[in-house]
């Protein structure tokens, strides 16, 4: 059984040991940077860039060269803010943080920070226990944390939160336009009508997040890679972020 399948059975396997913490964000990482690179907008810079420079210009877009900014405008929003929320778990999960919601019924004190900072997953007091629910042969695949969650942080605590952002490492540029994605977003619960929201700086912002993909994403996906993969690797389990490759 893969790291993958074991992740799918119990999220808290991630857990277990560092090797299996670092799978996890590598492929949190492989899988934001196919949304991103799937979306039409990134695909289509060149054209965006001709319109934003026809539009400064008070000359408006042709109905063909912006109806395939309008027909893929939400599920865009959608792909891009998965591939950043992805890249945000990634980093926390690497550098030894959860990424999982504490359940404020068991641990009301740590839930509470957790929404404010990170909390480190050494620090955390639920015990492993035997999850007999879990259908697997394997008795460690079985083992859950008490008091933790199967579901994830909100993706808008992390944006909103200094603390969060100061481990993650993004600068606040880069905040700002993924918020006002993140917000679009959340707006497909209710949707009338296809739109495609264009400013003068929206080449510039959409470029903006391209570059922070091609480099920062890329370097973490090789040095996770390197460090999992490589050769001559001896790779030890353990929390400790000392011992986690350079990632963010």
């Amino acid at each position: 059984m893969t790291n993958l399948d074991a992740f799918k059975l119990n999220p808290h396997t991630i857990y277990h040991n560092s090797q299996s913490r670092l799978t996890c964000a590598l492929n949190l990482l492989l899988f934001a940077k196919k949304q991103f690179k799937d979306s039409y907008i990134i695909q289509n810079l060149d054209k965006l860039k001709i319109i934003c420079e026809e539009s400064s210009l008070k000359k408006p877009p042709t109905e063909k060269i912006i109806s395939g900014f309008i027909n893929n405008g939400l599920i865009d929003t959608i792909k891009i803010s998965i591939c950043f929320e992805n890249y945000s778990k990634a980093i926390l999960i690497a550098r030894g943080y959860l990424i999982h919601n504490i359940d404020s019924n068991k641990f009301k004190t740590e839930a509470k920070k957790q929404k404010k900072n990170p909390f480190l997953i050494e620090e955390y007091p639920g015990e492993l226990y035997n999850d007999s629910k879990i259908k697997t042969e394997i008795d460690t695949i079985r083992l859950k944390y008490y008091g933790l969650k199967d579901t994830t942080e909100h993706y808008s605590v992390i944006l909103n939160n200094q603390e969060y952002l100061n481990i993650i490492k993004l600068e606040p540029k880069l905040v700002e336009i993924l918020i006002e994605l993140n917000k679009a977003r959340n707006s497909l619960h209710l949707q009338y009508s296809l739109s495609f929201n264009l400013k003068s700086t929206s080449y510039q912002e959409f470029k903006t997040l391209s570059d922070f993909v091609d480099t920062k994403l890329n370097e973490n996906i090789k040095r996770l890679n390197d460090y999992l993969f490589g050769e001559g690797n001896t790779k030890k389990p353990d929390f400790k972020i000392a011992t986690t490759p350079n990632i963010g």
